[in-house]
């Protein structure tokens, strides 16, 4: 797991002697399960895509998540609980799917990323 100070990165896909290949949380291959910081009842999945915004859905579809509100790692998976993803953006409801899906701010700015560290 890799982590800075506002939050994740992302994970360790291969390592050598001094060097680390990191997928990013922004990665179009990246999903994360998430609780909402306030209410960590509510939970949902987080994924990348190819132009790096993030964006998902909440498991319970009547939800009630707003703008502003933040997320962390839930716990589930490889990613420890309670590491910083983002904050809500947009929340609108897909009646073709029947889910409430979010756009997603990253907590990290990946254009000014310059130290991350390494959680095993």
């Amino acid at each position: 797991v890799v982590v800075c100070g506002e939050g994740l990165v992302g994970r360790v896909q291969d390592a050598g002697k001094g060097w680390a290949k990191v997928v990013s949380l922004i990665d179009e291959s990246s999903k994360i399960t998430f609780k909402v910081s306030g209410n960590l009842k509510l939970i949902g999945v987080v994924e990348g895509s190819s132009d790096g915004v993030l964006s998902g859905f909440m498991l319970d579809s009547s939800a009630k998540v707003t703008e502003g509100d933040r997320l962390v790692t839930s716990g589930m998976g490889i990613y420890p609980a309670g590491i910083e993803i983002g904050r809500i953006t947009k929340v609108r409801y897909d009646s073709d799917e029947q889910l409430q899906k979010i756009d997603v701010k990253s907590s990290v700015d990946f254009k000014s990323l310059q130290k991350v560290s390494v959680i095993l």
